[in-house]
């Protein structure tokens, strides 16, 4: 990980999609230095600080719920968000797959064994 007064070009956290744009957002390992996938609300001491969030959840608080039973524009933000969480890392783990109607389907849940939760 670069030093904090190097500059560098913006990076993505792999699990929330947040831009972090200096060194002091970056998460950290467990010997306390500075980790280039992950920020610190999501990463800390080697470990993430929401080890049971799912997508979904992560989904959900990228954009706000629905103040209506249904509101197109912000089922079209979450499913877009959602998309763009399930390209990260974090979700990419192969034992994570989600659920096929949590594109349309605010509050799914991501299904970590496979059965629907």
């Amino acid at each position: 990980m670069s030093e904090p007064n190097e500059s560098r070009a913006a990076s993505v956290c792999q699990s929330c999609g947040g831009v972090m744009t200096n060194f002091y957002e970056h998460g950290t390992d467990r010997s306390g230095q500075r980790v280039a996938e992950y920020c610190r609300a999501c990463f800390r001491d080697g470990v993430f600080t929401e080890p049971d969030v799912t997508i979904s959840q992560m989904a959900q608080r990228r954009t706000s719920p629905p103040k209506a039973p249904y509101d197109p524009v912000r089922e079209d933000a979450y499913a877009q968000v959602l998309i763009s969480l399930a390209g990260l890392d974090r979700w990419k783990m192969p034992d994570r797959k989600v659920d096929s109607n949590a594109i349309t389907r605010p509050h799914a849940q991501l299904c970590i064994d496979g059965s629907d939760q």
